[in-house]
């Protein structure tokens, strides 16, 4: 169900205004969670070569438009998900 994008403060008391922004939080980390394996196959399989690109970031930035932050929003910093990734193991999804 879509929800109307112009809220007013006036009309809706704290509680819910913390209530929504806490359910885009979780349904982002459900997104980040799906969308990583996905990543990891697109720098397996070298799209960003088939895009022209030199790396999988800057696939990332210029065709997705996802920014630094937006990258690592949900998989922690540039470093932690190389590591992972170089270890083979599947990045930890939970808290």
């Amino acid at each position: 169900m879509r929800e109307a994008t112009n809220v007013s403060t006036v009309e809706l008391e704290w509680t819910e205004i913390d209530r929504r922004l806490q359910g885009f939080a979780r349904r982002r980390a459900v997104l980040d969670a799906e969308e990583l394996p996905w990543l990891l196959a697109a720098k397996r399989a070298g799209v960003h070569e088939r895009y022209g690109f030199a790396t999988v970031l800057e696939y990332l930035e210029r065709v997705r438009g996802m920014d630094r932050r937006q990258r690592w929003s949900g998989y922690g910093s540039p470093r932690q998900w190389r590591r992972c990734r170089r270890s083979g193991r599947h990045w930890p999804m939970g808290g």
